[in-house]
């Protein structure tokens, strides 16, 4: 069994929740003092979606400066099938 790696405290994974649940994340994040704050999604075409919403409805923060980084890794299926699968993250700092 493969040991699980502690994520950052920082890290808003984006999933399939309503985009306002993330943007509630961001702010407590915010609140809480932190001076950077990451938003990262995988593959599936609504969590990236959902990601974009987010940074729209944070827009209005005059504060943040978004960084982006977009890849691609390789994922094996349960047929032995190999799929590129996008990733995005976004990097808020203060």
């Amino acid at each position: 069994m493969t040991p699980k790696r502690k994520l950052p405290d920082n890290l808003v994974l984006i999933g399939k929740k309503k985009p306002v649940e993330y943007v509630g994340a961001i702010l407590t994040q915010l609140v809480n003092g932190e001076k950077e704050i990451i938003l990262k999604s995988r593959g599936f075409k609504e969590c990236l979606t959902t990601l974009i919403t987010v940074m729209k409805l944070h827009n209005n923060t005059k504060d943040i400066v978004p960084k982006l980084n977009l890849w691609w890794e390789p994922l094996e299926l349960d047929e032995g099938k190999t799929v590129d699968v996008p990733f995005l993250e976004v990097f808020l700092r203060r």
